[in-house]
């Protein structure tokens, strides 16, 4: 028994259609897309570039320096960026200092300088690279240190906001106190000595709180 060509072409589009869902996906297969470094067993990696561009001087080693200087500023202000993406806050210049530290500590963090040196006829000239690699996972850990660092100085800037209401009017309670226990005849010299105190007190104490930070 023969059958119609047209219902032979509908079996043999079926069968190919069942055999393309049965079978694994292997590469150029669309359903096969793996995240960036997952084709060659490596973990994906974010990797930042930055340069100090062309800087020109006097001397060889005074250039040299302004380059890495300069490509060092732009290396913090790019992981301030990406801190503010990860976290939703732009942490100071002294904190990511330290935590450009921090990543350089976790593993599969690479940090690679190049120097490009040369000297023209209007003097030396210099660049310096700087290519930070950071593996998505230690990105990743790095957002949740961050949040986590934005709450607690959140939850001490709160705590030393209130410290200083509650001192005061600590203070103003002892200078009214002090004041009844002298009658009022020294009361000028008794505020300045108490609310001098207090100055001073939360002068140093949110000086220290601000370059902790």
């Amino acid at each position: 028994m023969k059958l119609p060509g047209s219902m032979l072409a509908m079996l043999l589009g079926a069968t190919i259609a069942l055999a393309e869902r049965e079978a694994p996906a292997v590469a150029g297969n669309p359903r096969s897309a793996r995240p960036a470094g997952a084709a060659t067993g490596q973990p994906p990696v974010r990797t930042i570039v930055v340069t100090s561009g062309r800087c020109v001087g006097l001397q060889d080693e005074e250039v040299s320096q302004e380059a890495q200087q300069q490509a060092q500023k732009q290396l913090l202000d790019r992981l301030a960026e990406l801190a503010e993406q990860l976290s939703g806050y732009r942490p100071s210049t002294r904190q990511i200092v330290r935590e450009r530290g921090w990543l350089l500590e976790q593993p599969g963090v690479d940090e690679q300088h190049d120097l490009a040196a040369e000297t023209k006829e209007y003097g030396p000239v210099a660049e310096h690279t700087i290519r930070l690699s950071l593996p998505e996972a230690v990105v990743a850990q790095w957002a949740a240190r961050l949040v986590a660092e934005h709450r607690r100085q959140t939850a001490l800037t709160l705590g030393a906001i209130a410290a200083t209401v509650v001192a005061w009017l600590a203070g103003a309670g002892v200078l009214v106190k002090l004041d009844r226990a002298t009658n009022g005849y020294h009361t000028a010299m008794l505020a300045l000595a108490v609310f001098g105190v207090l100055l001073a007190a939360s002068g140093l104490g949110w000086a220290w709180l601000v370059a902790w930070r």
